[in-house]
């Protein structure tokens, strides 16, 4: 009763009936966003900023690790280095504290190390979003129908068939509401950011050791759009054979990772033309959205156009 007052007072929510699959008699209701709801989200992050609804990037190198309960955030006291519910496993790596020196070390090198948002890529992804267009880089914001309506006329395989198509579009309707969320966060943080010439990223592991960034959203760590939009924020000449790794990842991105290196680096001399059109203007010409990596594929291309 709760739910449906929610659905029916702020129109932010529906409530759907589904049956499960190989369950006759059994049905599940499911709160989803509405069209609503998504506008809402897409302009609701300004108003709770000072509420700090996500981890954000730091504006001054986090905190050092010195030890597991104290490092990264000034301000999150909460989080630990480790991230494990284990009081004594903590408590215990805690006391090894020169056996944890290099692991507080190469976590500290990594959460010190400046990034920015590329502001061309950030642009181009920006004019995308808040223009809804529709192309595969950017999640859609309609909602897919059935093509045909339901055959109520129909054979039993017929029906069962036009039940199963109904559910994976329902599934994908589900799916393409998240990602339009997430990105809907991302576009927040990297507008507020865009402008700043160092951004850092507090980090903790897990208990194996592996790093993660605590900020939600835009962070190294992140999907395609959110790798697509960082860069180091101290420039760092090529050297000599670093172009030649630029073509390689270049080829990596689009999805030529199978071949060798040669080949990689040649197909990228071989899309030179191509390349070039899209980093100068990449709402026009759209080829780096067929890459298996778009944004990544899109913030290289500008990268050797700038550098070649």
């Amino acid at each position: 009763m709760l739910c449906e007052i929610v659905a029916e007072t702020t129109k932010l929510f529906n409530i759907d009936r589904i049956n499960v699959d190989g369950q006759k008699y059994k049905t599940q209701y499911w709160m989803a966003a509405s069209k609503e709801s998504l506008a809402w989200i897409d302009k609701k992050n300004s108003v709770c900023e000072l509420l700090s609804p996500v981890k954000m990037p730091m504006l001054i190198p986090p905190r050092k690790w010195t030890s597991i309960y104290s490092g990264g955030y000034y301000t999150y006291t909460s989080i630990h280095l480790v991230k494990s519910f284990d009081t004594a496993y903590k408590d215990q790596l805690n006391a090894m504290k020169n056996e944890m020196k290099p692991v507080y070390n190469a976590v500290n090198i990594v959460q010190e190390t400046a990034w920015r948002v590329n502001k061309q890529v950030f642009n181009t992804m920006d004019h995308l979003f808040t223009s809804g267009a529709s192309c595969i880089v950017i999640p859609e914001f309609e909602e897919r129908s059935m093509p045909r309506p339901y055959p109520k006329l129909g054979t039993k395989d017929e029906i069962i068939e036009w039940k199963r198509e109904a559910t994976h579009m329902y599934q994908e309707n589900v799916r393409r509401k998240t990602k339009r969320i997430q990105f809907s966060h991302l576009m927040w943080m990297s507008r507020k950011f865009k402008n700043e010439k160092r951004i850092y990223f507090p980090h903790t592991i897990d208990f194996r050791g592996r790093l993660y960034a605590s900020t939600a959203f835009l962070n190294p760590q992140g999907e395609d759009s959110a790798r697509g939009l960082l860069e180091f924020s101290e420039k760092k000449a090529l050297g000599q054979s670093g172009l030649a790794w630029l073509g390689v990842h270049i080829a990596n991105c689009w999805g030529e990772d199978k071949v060798s290196l040669e080949d990689r680096l040649e197909w990228t001399n071989s899309h030179k033309e191509d390349i070039y059109r899209c980093a100068k203007e990449p709402l026009d010409n759209k080829w780096w959205m067929e890459a298996d990596k778009p944004w990544q594929f899109l913030r290289a291309c500008i990268e050797w156009y700038k550098a070649d």
